[in-house]
């Protein structure tokens, strides 16, 4: 039975504040099963933390059981957060994602972002297609990029890069990736550099094939 009923949130399911108090958690939610299914476990004595769907809304709720003096749980203690905008905010981020890797495949155009504070590079699905390389087995360093790139070019591709830090200004330069089987494919590189100060602190890119 319930003892709380509190919150803005059951508005939007059609109750009041102590409308529920006195009913059975089965005549309220006995339709979602995923409702019950997360009761039960907090009554069986898990701390629950699930998203619940209900009335067209989105909750992020948790499920504490709480225990008498000889262990066993007497009552659950249930608190919903309604996050139905951030889950469509969620959605929609995820398809402007979706749509931008896909704008990448047609066009031949990948992402890289290189933090100069570690020296970590990350590459786009995009780029690890155009270097034929399977993300496991590439070294996500400045160095390891510049060991794709065709031995006869690596000078002109490092001082480029290298010159526009010290310039501060964008560069692109078209060069050749040596492959592992041996074939050359030709790029257009192009980055700009992000400053603390007079620190280089992140370089961003693009690459096409």
């Amino acid at each position: 039975m319930f003892t709380l009923g509190e919150g803005k949130g059951l508005d939007k399911l059609g109750l009041s504040p102590g409308e529920v108090i006195g009913k059975s958690v089965f005549e309220v939610y006995g339709h979602n099963p995923g409702i019950m299914n997360n009761f039960n476990r907090a009554l069986a004595g898990e701390d629950v933390l699930a998203i619940d769907e209900e009335a067209g809304f989105t909750y992020e709720s948790r499920w504490t059981p709480i225990r008498g003096d000889d262990g066993e749980v007497i009552r659950v203690i249930a608190v919903s957060l309604d996050i139905t905008e951030r889950k469509r905010a969620d959605e929609e981020i995820k398809k402007t994602f979706r749509r931008l890797k896909e704008a990448q495949r047609i066009a031949h155009i990948g992402a890289w972002e290189l933090d100069l504070t570690d020296n970590k590079l990350v590459w786009s699905d995009e780029i690890y297609r155009i270097f034929e390389i399977e993300p496991g087995k590439f070294g996500a360093s400045y160095e390891a990029f510049l060991d794709t790139v065709h031995p006869d070019d690596r000078e002109a591709v490092d001082f480029a890069y290298t010159n526009s830090l010290k310039t501060k200004k964008p560069h692109a330069i078209d060069h050749r990736l040596l492959l592992p089987d041996g074939r050359v494919k030709y790029v257009r590189n192009q980055c700009e550099t992000y400053y603390d100060g007079d620190t280089p602190v992140r370089s961003v890119g693009t690459v096409q094939d």
